[in-house]
């Protein structure tokens, strides 16, 4: 897993619904996506307490961001990591239910052409076990093979969202 965290100090407005409408503003700057999930996290340190804002989405690649602004710290910090073990869950393809029966299927007719249960379940569950196989060896390669966020890039376009938000 790779991880990239960039923060950058910056004049962050006191008031709560200011902070909220800059944290927003920011956010859709940076990352689209960001802006719609901007929420506030309320926290308390001995005497100090204070309300900071944090954004979280996911890239197309699997790439997990995530936007924090600070009024107390006066600071804005952006957190990029490709967690393989973090992402978002997908709907499986619309051909796995016909595939599983058909497999459930195959061991059926195995085991009724053979005569036998356990040629039939044998069928079915070597059919399911590769299946399986495949599909955790096509997650590790892609894990493997997945690469990291592009700090410069990542950098830059903070730079720009800020220049932008403060005008």
């Amino acid at each position: 897993m790779t991880e990239v965290r960039i923060k950058r100090p910056v004049q962050v407005p006191n008031d709560p619904d200011e902070a909220e409408r800059f944290a927003r503003r920011l956010a859709e700057r940076v990352h689209a996506p960001l802006a719609a999930r901007v929420g506030s996290i309320e926290w308390r340190r001995g005497d100090d307490s204070g309300i900071d804002w944090q954004a979280e989405a996911w890239l197309d690649d699997g790439t997990l961001v995530i936007l924090g602004v600070s009024a107390v710290q006066q600071n804005v910090s952006l957190y990029l990591a490709n967690p393989p073990t973090l992402r978002p869950q997908v709907e499986p393809p619309t051909w796995t239910y016909p595939l599983l029966l058909a497999l459930l299927l195959a061991g059926v007719v195995g085991g009724l052409l053979e005569e036998s249960v356990l040629i039939g379940a044998g069928i079915t569950i070597s059919g399911v076990l590769s299946w399986v196989g495949i599909d955790v060896a096509r997650s590790v390669f892609a894990d493997r093979s997945a690469k990291p966020p592009d700090e410069q890039a990542w950098t830059q376009k903070l730079s720009d969202a800020l220049v932008s938000t403060r005008t």
